[in-house]
């Protein structure tokens, strides 16, 4: 019998990434909006350094669960086209 639905696993973890999106864009947004005062590397290099490193990655985590969730969601229209 071929396979009409999503596995368990792949609709837990679109499950887990819708989740995980909008954590993420949050903590993007509030980096960003951190590292856009221009005296904070002035006032601490470290936290400034720390938190540019964080932003980057989780821009990069971002990008790949959303890739993620596209990969699911193609899988699942073959599955029901």
């Amino acid at each position: 019998k071929p396979q009409t639905k999503l596995s368990f696993k792949d609709e837990h973890r679109q499950k887990e990434i819708d989740g995980l999106i909008p954590k993420l864009q949050a903590e993007i947004a509030r980096l960003e909006a951190d590292l856009a005062d221009t005296g904070l590397y002035a006032r601490d290099a470290a936290a400034f350094n720390t938190k540019s490193s964080r932003v980057a990655a989780a821009r990069t985590q971002l990008e790949d669960i959303e890739m993620e969730w596209l990969e699911i969601e193609e899988k699942r229209e073959r599955l029901t086209s």
